[in-house]
């Protein structure tokens, strides 16, 4: 041990040995902190790998379990006459076929993909909330494991380029935009219909009259186990595939509503014409509610820069 130091509280070392043991420790401790660095960034990896396990053991297991039910059907079949086995298998057929379709229903994995307000607002006034795995909002930027909504949404171009109904500049899907990082949440139902129109209750005031055209396209969604989707972008419908195959989920749902900027204002989005709309909003709450949105958006960025102008000019 060494136990003598200086007048600043340094070790008096005086012999190799009594190096060769300090340099032991410092090595035993910084091995003791490198590991812990470690386990502390592979948490969040971690546990998307056993949320992933969990999935795939989940559809094992439905499948067995319709495979019995096939099967048992069959031999119940065969101990029937000609006549009525020929009948039997005609409804056995029509039955299994119907459980199949139950069974790909039940065991549905559908993303919820978001670049907006939904991950730390899941119910906004007269409208439907979010119905989300984990139920818990969280602020962008905010580091919250248990959060619904996580970082690692597939990449897509996004921009501040729609006027919504109360004046916010919202962000969309627009092609012409730069790649930006998106967030994802697990819905809460296994029924990508009824996932469908939560998000869709969330995003659109509904009233009891029939859906108008823009409303029935405005939810986008990809179903990878029968191929189908709704998306005014085969680019980015491609993109939303591939990310759901690698993440393992059977669906995925998101506000496809593309630009309308220009449709509004007659002129194409731009930095200044963009500015030139939060301007001509009513001082107040109404300025304030567009210029929140932006700042809290999950985007770092866009092609026209308007979130780094309103920090810079407007303040956090």
């Amino acid at each position: 041990k060494v136990e003598e130091v200086d007048d600043e509280g340094w070790m008096v070392i005086r012999s190799v040995q009594e190096l060769d043991q300090v340099m032991e420790d410092v090595t035993t401790i910084a091995a003791s902190v490198s590991s812990t660095a470690s386990t502390t960034t592979t948490t969040t990896t971690t546990s998307r790998s056993l949320e992933r396990k969990k999935r795939q053991e989940m559809r094992q297991a439905r499948k067995l379990k319709l495979i019995k039910k096939q099967q048992q059907q069959q031999q119940d079949g065969t101990t029937t006459t000609t006549a009525s086995s020929t009948s039997s298998k005609t409804k056995q057929s029509k039955m299994s076929q119907h459980d199949q379709e139950e069974e790909e229903e039940e065991e549905m994995f559908i993303a919820v993909i978001a670049w907006g307000s939904l991950p730390w607002q899941f119910t906004q006034p007269n409208r439907s909330k979010l119905l989300v795995v984990g139920d818990t909002e969280c602020l962008p930027g905010n580091k919250n494991s248990s959060a619904s909504f996580q970082p690692g949404g597939p990449s897509l171009p996004l921009e501040f380029s729609r006027i919504s109904l109360d004046g916010r500049l919202t962000l969309v899907l627009d092609e012409n935009a730069t790649f930006q990082g998106t967030m994802y949440a697990t819905h809460a139902s296994t029924n990508l219909q009824d996932a469908i129109s939560n998000l869709k209750q969330r995003e659109m005031p509904l009233s009891s009259s029939e859906e108008t055209p823009f409303q029935k396209k405005a939810i986008g969604y990809v179903n990878v186990k029968n191929n189908t989707y709704q998306c005014h972008s085969y680019q980015i419908y491609q993109i939303i595939k591939s990310w759901c195959v690698q993440h393992n989920f059977d669906a995925a749902i998101w506000w496809d509503a593309p630009s309308n900027f220009c449709k509004n204002k007659g002129v194409e989005f731009s930095l200044e014409e963009g500015m030139k709309h939060l301007y001509s909003l009513r001082r107040g709450e109404e300025r304030e509610r567009a210029l929140n949105y932006i700042r809290k958006s999950p985007v770092e960025g866009t092609k026209s820069g308007i979130k780094d102008l309103v920090l810079d000019v407007f303040g956090e």
